[in-house]
């Protein structure tokens, strides 16, 4: 185990590295903390990058965002997200603020800007299970179930969206 930054720890585990400043390690193998004040729990190899992000347990996990938090799961990936989450399942990708993905497999969630480059879009959205894409659009709030769903949402006043089961395109 090794620490690099002051106010940091590594508590059990092996070959785990703390780099970043008032972050943690406890136990698990392999496991990288380098967000400031981030905190990982156990697992095998995960990476917590993102200021005050967490990983609990799980394998290959990535938490880039900054208050990001993955719990459990393999290979699945918080990206530029604040205050989002992963729980469980499988190459999963966070992308949008402030939303959240339940399980599932290869589930994707994008946040976007407005057409003239202000505003951020796609956030306070939902995937429970299956396999599921939340493209660039210009609404929040979606909340998906099932598998093979991609949401689109074109209307200006459409503020919330809700699709359940497979979705044709």
């Amino acid at each position: 185990n090794n620490v690099a930054k002051r106010w940091s720890a590594t508590v059990a585990g092996a070959l785990n590295q703390t780099n970043g400043a008032s972050s943690a390690i406890i136990g698990g193998q392999g496991n990288l903390t380098s967000g400031e004040g981030a905190s990982t729990v156990g697992g095998f190899e995960n990476s917590t990058v993102g200021a005050r992000s967490v990983i609990m347990g799980g394998q290959n996990n990535i938490a880039n965002g900054s208050r990001s938090i993955i719990l459990g799961g393999r290979s699945n990936t918080t990206d530029a997200t604040a205050d989002g989450g992963i729980l469980g399942g499988r190459y999963n990708v966070l992308s949008g603020e402030e939303n959240v993905i339940v399980g599932g497999y290869s589930n994707t969630m994008e946040n976007t800007l407005d057409e003239n480059g202000f505003g951020v879009y796609n956030r306070w959205s939902v995937m429970l299970g299956g396999g599921s894409h939340l493209p660039n659009t210009l609404q929040d709030g979606a909340i998906m179930l099932g598998k093979l769903n991609n949401v689109y949402i074109e209307q200006a006043d459409s503020l919330h969206h809700v699709q359940v089961g497979p979705a044709n395109e």
